[in-house]
């Protein structure tokens, strides 16, 4: 003869804290899923009213009176350790890719979209910052920033 006895159930809380986790997991999926999306399909856009940053979390409007054009300049950060991210105060880095906002080795405050250290767009501006970008074609990117930056 045998008999089974069954586990008093559980209560209601072990239900909700199950509950938030599962809710906890999907926030950080959504969000490492658009970090991987952002990291590849980020892109500035120079037209007349400045540099506009898309396809971020951090994107933006530089309007062309704030960018400091006699101190772009393309810079190896590999050579450069003046403008190195030192200090990350609110952004993402990653092995190969770092968005958001920086403290640059020379105290700088800096916004970053990178991808690479080499060939990286060094853009000051006016308004307590600078940008540092990751673009495939810097001559032309920094041309072009310096044909719109003429039409003040």
């Amino acid at each position: 003869m045998s008999e089974t006895f069954r586990m008093v159930p559980a209560t209601g809380v072990s239900f909700w804290i199950i509950g938030l986790v599962c809710i906890l997991i999907s926030g950080l999926v959504l969000m490492f899923s658009y970090l991987l999306y952002s990291s590849r399909n980020t892109s500035f856009t120079v037209s007349p009213e400045g540099l506009r940053i898309s396809g971020t979390l951090y994107g933006r409007l530089i309007p062309k009176e704030t960018i400091q054009m006699p101190k772009v300049k393309v810079v190896d950060l590999n050579s450069e350790s003046s403008l190195c991210p030192s200090w990350r105060t609110n952004g993402i880095g990653l092995p190969g890719y770092g968005a958001g906002w920086f403290r640059l080795n020379n105290g700088e405050k800096a916004l970053l979209f990178l991808t690479e250290r080499r060939n990286v767009v060094y853009v000051p501006t006016t308004s307590g910052f600078s940008l540092l970008l990751s673009v495939p074609d810097t001559g032309k990117f920094i041309d072009t920033l310096e044909k719109i930056c003429a039409t003040l």
